[in-house]
């Protein structure tokens, strides 16, 4: 099975956005804020759900 050009662009978009966000957490974790810990915590999860899904798309239209 091979991506289209559009998809794998958003994969790695996501990707990107993954990494970003655990930089973000790591510093997050360094001001001991429950609110903003749990806030990323959300984020991480959402862009988990929309990779999730844009693999799930691709494989059904295969």
């Amino acid at each position: 099975m091979k991506n289209s050009k559009s998809t794998e662009q958003l994969l790695q978009g996501i990707h990107l956005m993954e990494e970003g966000l655990k930089k973000v957490r790591t510093e997050i974790g360094k001001l001991d804020d429950p609110w903003l810990d749990d806030y990323s915590a959300i984020l991480q999860n959402r862009l988990e759900v929309l990779k999730t899904g844009i693999e799930v798309e691709v494989i059904e239209v295969d």
